[in-house]
């Protein structure tokens, strides 16, 4: 009896250690193959990560692309405008001594006036000199003399004393109604000067050279003669008061590269001569 309980006994260890074996295996072959899988999920993660990099790096390449296009295209739009503006300048220049439907006169009556009264470089008139009140630093008023500003009455007095008696108020409203563009054809080629000089495109009046705008004024001085007698002006004033006037309104706003449209302009001409009457 004692040797059959003894093998009962060894049998059933055999039986629980062959158990803890059998599971101590299958235990190691799960660890392995969970070894396994987080080796592949590990690879597979790299890859995506790899992936990612890849897509966000090509994002990147694709917004850069995207801003080099929108800049490309601004400046395009910038360079269509300023062709525009000076395409307006140049079919403006077409008018000059024409006549238009608006002008009082079919003909320039004052041409041969002025050509034949006024001798290209003789230059009598100064500069006018208006009297202002001002506000000096104690608080106290004076007045004190200036330079007068662009008024289209400087130019009409201009012409009285070309004209003298042979004056007549035709005269002034056909010369004002066709120097626009001859003005714009002189902004436009001293604007060209100061771009081949200094390779800007954008200027204020004020940083343009001395001798370019000096050459300007003697240009359209003689562009203009058949209109109104500027080479009778000391220092050259009335040819400058009348570029910076159209300067103004054609270039100044290219500081901020926008160019002015047609309508703008005319209706800031426009504006501009009402006033200034």
């Amino acid at each position: 009896m004692i040797e059959k309980s003894d093998t009962n006994h060894v049998e059933k260890y055999d039986a629980i250690r062959d158990n803890l074996l059998e599971m101590n295996l299958g235990f190691i072959r799960l660890q392995n193959q969970l070894s396994n899988d987080s080796a592949k999920v590990m690879t597979q993660l790299g890859n995506f990560v790899n992936a990612l990099a890849k897509v966000t790096s090509k994002l990147e390449e694709v917004k850069n692309e995207i801003s080099e296009v929108r800049k490309q295209n601004a400046e395009l739009h910038d360079k269509v405008q300023h062709m525009e503006t000076e395409l307006r300048v140049l079919r403006g220049t077409t008018m000059v001594g024409t006549g238009s439907a608006s002008s009082p006169l079919t003909a320039p009556p004052v041409h041969s006036s002025i050509a034949c009264t006024i001798p290209p470089m003789e230059r009598t008139v100064q500069h006018p000199i208006v009297m202002v009140k001002k506000i000096v630093s104690d608080g106290s008023e004076q007045t004190v003399a200036i330079k007068a500003q662009f008024s289209w009455k400087l130019y009409e007095d201009l012409l009285k004393q070309a004209l003298g008696s042979a004056y007549k108020r035709e005269h002034f409203l056909m010369a004002k109604s066709n120097i626009k563009p001859v003005a714009l054809r002189a902004c436009l080629r001293l604007r060209n000067d100061y771009e081949a000089r200094t390779g800007e495109s954008t200027v204020h009046w004020k940083d343009i050279e001395n001798d370019l705008q000096v050459n300007a004024f003697f240009e359209f001085e003689e562009a203009a003669r058949h209109l109104f007698p500027l080479c009778m002006c000391v220092g050259n004033w009335g040819a400058r008061l009348l570029l910076r006037k159209y300067w103004s309104i054609t270039y100044n706003s290219r500081r901020n590269r926008t160019a002015v449209p047609s309508k703008a302009l005319e209706e800031s001409d426009t504006s501009s001569d009402s006033e200034n009457e």
